[in-house]
């Protein structure tokens, strides 16, 4: 956050890109991973971890995609103030990405306990 409008644009833009596809495929396999795990031994902190991970996709379609399109279409020379602002706005947007999945791993550590 500390780079210029137009260099934290620069940054951005790649490195969504990048773990767009990483994060949606590491969703998917953990949800069907603790789906799997529910199935073959009953126990619903399983599906209850599948559960809470695969939010991330329905809070990801709904409350950021449309900031990301909209930051993925500024001209690198465009940016300025409200570009960061909508980082800024993003990067709160995944921290709700993040507590998802750190609760997902404490229900899915709790069921490996039981």
């Amino acid at each position: 956050m500390g780079l210029e409008d137009r260099s934290l644009l620069a940054e951005w833009k790649p490195s969504y890109k990048r773990g767009f596809n990483l994060q949606g495929s590491l969703v998917a396999v953990t949800a069907v991973l603790g789906t799997i795990a529910y199935i073959q031994t009953g126990h619903w902190l399983w599906l209850t971890g599948a559960l809470i991970i695969f939010a991330n996709w329905p809070y990801t379609l709904i409350f950021l995609i449309p900031t990301n399109n909209r930051l993925l279409a500024i001209p690198l020379e465009s940016a300025g103030p409200e570009t960061r602002r909508m980082i800024e706005a993003w990067g709160r947007g995944h921290l709700v990405r993040g507590c998802l999945g750190a609760m997902a791993v404490v229900v899915f550590f709790l069921a490996a306990l039981s």
